[in-house]
């Protein structure tokens, strides 16, 4: 069988999951559910009787945060509140904190306390994913999953330089520490296997 690839199933949020034997399987993956699980029975242990559509009410109401962690202690230092969906965050090269937040189609930059200095919005749809700063710290790139193009951004102006259409669904990126090459994973690739 072939992958399913096409608008309804990137926006139903569905995946092709290739197994043994060549096979592909569509499905949805609803990360996170076994420690849903987990804590749910723990409540329900210490006498809070929670149902799951309890739990998404208080999921759904709750407040989208990011959180800073001394990564040498792991002990966190800070919880701040942005967008809707916050997916990935860099540092740029002055120490502000990039948030790519997906459902909210914004990117959201916070300076060195926590606080939000500027919401840069990428239009309706681009879902924001994945979000990495050049070695310098002197640009920043999206990678804009719905829209398949990596955004470049001047880190100082915070104002767009270029697109670049990639492909289907670009997430992450990485990059060398010389900055020469950049790669970046799609959650589907074309036969040429990425970028």
């Amino acid at each position: 069988p072939e992958p399913v690839v096409n608008d309804q199933v990137l926006q139903l949020n569905f995946t092709n999951e290739g197994g043994v034997g060549q096979t592909i399987r569509l499905l949805k993956n609803i990360t996170g559910l076994w420690l849903g699980q987990e804590c749910r029975r723990i409540w329900n242990q210490s006498g809070r009787d929670w149902d799951w559509e309890d739990l998404n009410r208080l999921s759904s109401a709750a407040e989208p945060l990011v959180a800073f962690i001394n990564p040498d202690t792991l002990v966190k230092t800070g919880e701040y509140p942005v967008e809707a969906d916050p997916r990935s965050v860099t540092i740029d090269g002055s120490g502000r904190i990039w948030v790519s937040c997906m459902d909210a189609n914004v990117v959201q930059v916070l300076n060195t306390s926590g606080f939000v200095i500027e919401t840069i919005n990428l239009g309706r749809g681009a879902m924001p994913f994945g979000i990495l700063a050049f070695p310098d710290g002197n640009t920043v790139y999206v990678a804009e999953q719905a829209t398949g193009e990596i955004t470049k951004m001047d880190a100082g102006t915070r104002e767009i330089i270029d697109t670049l259409y990639v492909g289907k669904i670009p997430r992450a990126m990485a990059i060398t520490g010389d900055g020469s090459e950049m790669y970046i994973n799609r959650l589907i690739s074309e036969p040429s296997r990425g970028v």
